[in-house]
């Protein structure tokens, strides 16, 4: 586990009256460290986050997101990059398309399949995210397409959620 101790630069307060004071009062000491392994589920989604960047708070002992935009930037990751998803298409009844070459794919025999990735957000040291959900073979190219069920992309949001909070990872400040 690695630290380093953040103190925010009181001096940038100083053009405000009484800043300095105030912020001595109302500020913390955070130490920046990296969470082994943090795992949360929904649905059919599993997802582990392994070294992710955590704010430890000395005087309350809470474990806060290092950046509050890291949550939606790794579900946006998810969805991006991270997992290559079948296309849906169709409003009433949903088909499902590989992403790879377009053709239909039959998803009545998906099963559970890990895909994993790095991903390094801003000053942050890289970090690993392992998702486990369904995913079915294109038989007519071999790709792996993870498959999320017409509505069912909040378990993907929800199991991130469920990962922070599996080690009492305070999401809000």
């Amino acid at each position: 586990m690695k630290s380093e101790i953040v103190n925010p630069d009181p001096l940038a307060l100083k053009f405000f009256t009484g800043a300095e004071d105030m912020f001595w009062k109302r500020s913390e000491q955070y130490q920046n460290i990296t969470v082994s392994d943090l795992s949360g589920s929904s649905g059919e989604v599993t997802i582990s986050l392994f070294n992710i960047p955590i704010h430890h708070s000395a005087s309350d002992q809470i474990d806060y997101l290092a950046d509050s935009n890291i949550g939606p930037f790794i579900i946006e990751e998810i969805f991006q990059t991270g997992v290559n998803f079948a296309a849906i298409k169709g409003f009433r009844h949903a088909s499902y398309y590989c992403f790879n070459c377009s053709k239909e794919i039959n998803i009545s025999g998906s099963r559970p399949e890990t895909f994993e990735f790095m991903l390094t957000y801003k000053k942050f040291p890289p970090f690993t995210v392992k998702i486990k959900l369904p995913a079915v073979i294109c038989l007519n190219c071999g790709s792996l397409n993870g498959v999320i069920m017409k509505g069912k992309d909040v378990d993907v949001v929800q199991a991130v959620e469920n990962a922070f909070r599996s080690k009492g990872v305070e999401i809000k400040k």
